[in-house]
Order: structure tokens, then sequence, then C-alpha cells
């Protein structure tokens, strides 16, 4: 066996451990070791907003949940990233941090230090022009005549249209922020890691899946992982900080001997640490795709392409410039919840249908939880993943309501001109039946590994893992209950925030 060894090691490049690499490089003398099991980013593909987003599956994992009992027993894909730069590198470039009321939350059930004004100042440290080293957000470059009418139409149904969609007011509409500069993706991965890359203390490693996290006597030594048939330790010397994301950090954990002891044993791993919170409290913004005729042809077809690539390259603008879902709005439904617990996302062309626009119907809260397990069968296989969507009787009531609204506003006046008619996937079904046979992921899993101060927590406000010394947690699997936060904008807050809460332990 070989072996590597640094001060600190981060599994996972993605937002928040792109993040937190730069930050131990340039605040301190450390060495840090990067493992990342996706490649290097790929800047011609990935760059182009609207062809990457259509280009993306070479980049992510195949992740795919158990059955749904409430969606007809159909399991559900989740395409996370698997590159430098994590979901950032693939995802449609949104930047919502949401709700400062739901940080509030947080800190109200013990996690001080999380709070709303907490988290918009961190935000605005990874995020904001000015910050310590801000990912670019700007204005949407393209705006489709359908998104133009669609925000005209929330203003008619009765939102309030803002400046910027930060999704940060109930009620509200307009345009999406987003993480593009003069047109261009902004992935976490360059934007973070490009200029400590030629540092002698930095290290990274891509195309390497770590197995698992050493533990020696309670404490995290290092992590393993295989270099084509070879096994190699890495070693370090101050700490292991976990952030591979929502779905692979539990399942570490987990392979690591750290979780529920009978679920463990029964998959054949070693306890080390029986830790009931590990892998439970999954959530995830579950939504319902409502797909309406429309007169008009999609902007972005494939049959334009190469005239919008033409434009691209000469402009940086045009449809490729494009998150194909340029506008939105967050509803409050339910007259006795004041915030925002729908989310519709107005996307300009679908491939449902040859001309239609397509509205994904959001739960921006669910009340639905659910968990992630070893395979008995395999336990360093694929892990068994279940979101459990739609268990909780609230979130099928606050869906349909959002489903009406949408209907509400596609009929308003500013619309008139595409002619949106027909639903496409609602022929011949309720909406029970149309949620059942189409709602899906909208991609935006946390939970996993909790934080907080009672029995459930898997690791404490400071993100250091239960009964454990050494090893932290720092991504959106540490997300105590879900917000209307898109997960890019969570992860930069997380990692900004986590930087700060073990490097003041260093």
């Amino acid at each position: 066996m070989s072996t590597l060894e640094a001060d600190f090691i981060v599994v996972g490049a993605g937002t928040s451990g792109s993040l937190i690499a730069r930050r131990v490089v340039e605040r301190t003398d450390a060495s840090v070791l990067l493992v990342e099991s996706g490649p290097r980013y790929p800047r011609f593909p990935l760059d182009v907003p609207l062809a990457g987003l259509s280009l993306r599956r070479p980049w992510s994992w195949s992740h795919e949940s158990v059955s749904q009992v409430q969606l007809q027993g159909r399991k559900v894909s989740f395409p996370m990233g698997r590159v430098v730069g994590g979901s950032s590198s693939v995802n449609a470039m949104i930047c919502v941090p949401g709700m400062p009321q739901a940080f509030d939350q947080w800190r109200e059930a013990g996690c001080d230090g999380w709070g709303g004004d907490e988290m918009m100042r961190v935000f605005g440290l990874a995020a904001a022009p000015g910050g310590r080293a801000p990912m670019g957000i700007s204005e949407a470059r393209h705006r489709a005549p359908f998104s133009e009418a669609f925000v005209e139409a929330c203003v008619e149904y009765g939102l309030q249209q803002t400046p910027m969609l930060f999704g940060n007011t109930s009620n509200s509409c307009g345009w999406f922020p987003v993480f593009q500069r003069q047109g261009k993706r902004q992935s976490a991965g360059p934007q973070f890691l490009g200029d400590v890359r030629q540092l002698k203390r930095f290290r990274m490693l891509t195309r390497k899946d770590v197995r698992r996290v050493v533990l020696e006597k309670g404490r995290a030594t290092g992590v393993e992982f295989f270099a084509g048939r070879k096994r190699v330790r890495a070693h370090a010397t101050q700490g292991v900080i976990l952030a591979a994301g929502a779905l692979s950090s539990p399942t570490l954990l987990l392979r690591s001997g750290v979780g529920p002891a009978d679920e463990l044993r029964t998959a054949g791993v070693d306890v080390e640490v029986d830790l009931m919170g590990v892998g439970r409290n999954l959530q995830d913004h579950f939504g319902v795709p409502m797909v309406f005729q429309s007169t008009q042809p999609s902007p972005g077809r494939k049959s334009r392409w190469l005239l919008s690539a033409l434009q691209y390259l000469w402009s940086r603008n045009g449809v490729m410039a494009s998150t194909c879902g340029e506008v939105g709005c967050f509803l409050a439904v339910d007259q006795e919840i004041q915030e925002s617990n729908i989310e519709l996302f107005a996307m300009i062309q679908t491939n449902r249908a040859a001309q239609a626009i397509e509205l994904m119907c959001i739960l921006s809260e669910p009340q639905s939880s659910g968990t992630i397990r070893l395979n008995p069968d395999d336990p360093w296989g694929a892990s068994l993943i279940d979101p459990n969507y739609l268990s909780h009787p609230q979130d099928w009531d606050f869906i349909m309501k959002g489903m009406n609204a949408a209907r509400g506003i596609v009929h308003c006046p500013a619309l008139q001109n595409f002619a949106l008619t027909d639903e496409v996937l609602a022929k011949g079904r309720s909406d029970r039946e149309l949620i059942a046979a189409e709602g899906t992921t909208f991609h935006h899993p946390v939970g996993g590994c909790c934080m907080g101060i009672d029995q459930q927590a898997v690791v404490d406000p400071c993100l250091r893992v239960q009964g454990v010394e050494r090893l932290w947690v720092a991504d959106n699997s540490i997300v105590p209950a879900i917000s209307n936060a898109h997960p890019a904008s969570l992860a930069l807050m997380i990692g900004e925030r986590a930087s700060d809460l073990i490097l003041a332990e260093s």
C-alpha cells in the first residue's frame, strides 16, 4: 500500500470542497490534498450555458433512488456533478440563497452562528462582487420573449417583481441571477482553485474514488482510495473534511463505520461509532412538470444550434447563453404560512413536446424525508437512496395548490400571444395521477449528515462529526431542514462558514 500525506485532506472538489481547500491554503501554512472522484473541468463543452446543460451526462453521477411508493413504484435519477466543480459544473447556474428566516430556524434549534444574518454575510464573501474570491454572478444575458411575458403575467397575478430573484421574499417573481461571467458558466472548481494549483502546499487528485475515512482510536487520520489496482492511503496530520455532497458524504461515513450500528453490522461493516443520524433526514425539492402547448417554437431548438453557436462565439450572447430557465417565482400558497413554499421555474423549451413551454412546480419546503443506507448485499456499491417523496400529506396539498397557481399565471393576459392551451402531460389524468406519474427530483438533495445538538445530529454546529476527532462534514448533507435555497448557493455559504470554523480550531 502506498501512502501520501498532507495536513488536511478534503474529499470532494465540488463547490464547498473547492472553496474550503482554497481558504485553508490562502489563510494558513497548512498543506492540502483535495481528492475528487471525477475528472478536471472541461471548459469547452461545459462553459457554454445551454450546450453544457445538454452535454453534462458524462460528468455526472448515475445515482438512482429506490422505488418510490407514491410515484407508482418509479425510480428517480440524480445526475449530480462528478467533475471538478461538482454540480456547479453541470447545473443550471441559478443563484438563490433563499429566505434568511429559514436559517434563523437553524439558529433557534441550537445551531449558533448559522442564522440568516450570518449566512447572508458569508454568501457575500463567497459570491458578491468584492468578496474574498467571488463567484461570478450576473443578470441573465439572454432574455427570451416568453420569459419577459411570464414575469409580466406573475405581476398581473399579484406577485411583486424584484430586481434579481434571490428567493428572499415571498410572493415574488423576476429574473434569476446566474453564476456566469460574460455569458460563460462560472464553475466553483476553476473559480476557486485556479490561482492555488501552482502552490507546493496544494495538491489535487482526480478520478479517485475515496472508499472510506481511516479512523484510529476515535480520530480521523486519513482516507483510502484506489489508484488503478493499487490501494492508496493518504494520511492527514490535522484532519479530514468530507465535502463529497449530500448523497456521497453520508455513504462515506457509513462505509467508515460511522452510523447506525445495527445497519452497519447487517452490511458487514465494523462499527466505529454508533451514530443514529447518519443517512437520516434526507430531503429534496420535489417537482412536477407542467407542459403547455404553444404556438411559438422553442428559441433553443437544436435545429437552430449552429446559428445560435455562431452568435454566441461572436457576442457571448443569444440563446446559447441561456440557462433555459431564466425566470420564476416564489409563492406562499397556504394562508397560515408566510414563507414561500412553492417555486415555479419557467423553462423556455422542453423535450416533452415539439412546441411547448414547461413550468416546474416545486415544493420549496417539503415535510417528507427519507434515508441513505448501505446495500447489505454490496456495501461498496451504490447506496440505497430513498427520498420517500410525498410521504407527508401536507406535501400533496401544497403541490396541488402550486399547480393551480401555475395555471392561474399561465392564463393571465400577458401570455396570450403564446396561446398556451392544452397541458400535454395532464390529458386524461387527475392532478394526483399526474404528480404520481411525472413528479421527480429538482436535483436539490440535502441532509443525511444533519447538523444539530440533539441525539439525531451527525455534526455539531462546528461541523465536527460526533464521536470522532478531527473529522468534519462541510457540504449540503449537513442541512438540518430544507429551505428554498438552491444547492450551489447553499454549498457556497456552508463552505465559507466551514472554513472559518475549521481554521479556528487549527
